[in-house]
């Protein structure tokens, strides 16, 4: 069976309640927001519905909202936003983790690194590891980090 081509998103969300929706490449295109999202978004809210916006940047979702803003996507496009950030400083703050070793691009991820709870410290001391990434995604590979870690 040949699934049906939408022409519009609005075929597809009459039928729910809660849209959880990514950002990059869905809401905008790292530049701008894409034209009709923020318009499909609004009337989907405005209809009822709930829209939570769901990202795997490794940042607090109050940044996201601020990137977000800075694309164009309107905030009455959205209820609330959950990130990968959200979630790993939530995590550490549970575990009741006091020192940590952070791995990842500075200045991109500061937002996540400077909340992270006790203080930063080498890794051999470290209660957790946080890794945002590698810290030059243009020329390192994971291998890179091999002898740190072992």
């Amino acid at each position: 069976m040949v699934p049906p081509v939408l022409t519009s998103a609005q075929q597809l969300l009459s039928r729910y309640d809660v849209l959880l929706c990514d950002v990059w490449g869905v809401l905008h295109d790292g530049h701008a927001a894409y034209a009709g999202a923020n318009d499909t978004l609004t009337r989907f809210r405005a209809s009822g519905g709930t829209v939570i916006l769901v990202s795997n940047a490794p940042m607090p979702s109050d940044v996201v909202a601020t990137v977000c803003d800075e694309k164009g996507v309107v905030r009455s496009a959205w209820d609330a936003i959950v990130s990968s950030g959200d979630i790993a400083l939530e995590h550490i703050k549970q575990s009741n983790y006091r020192s940590v070793y952070g791995i990842g691009p500075r200045p991109r991820d500061n937002a996540f690194f400077d909340r992270l709870p006790g203080t930063a410290v080498a890794l051999d001391k470290a209660d957790a590891i946080a890794c945002t990434g590698l810290v030059n995604d243009r020329t390192e590979t994971p291998q890179d980090y091999r002898a740190t870690l072992m």
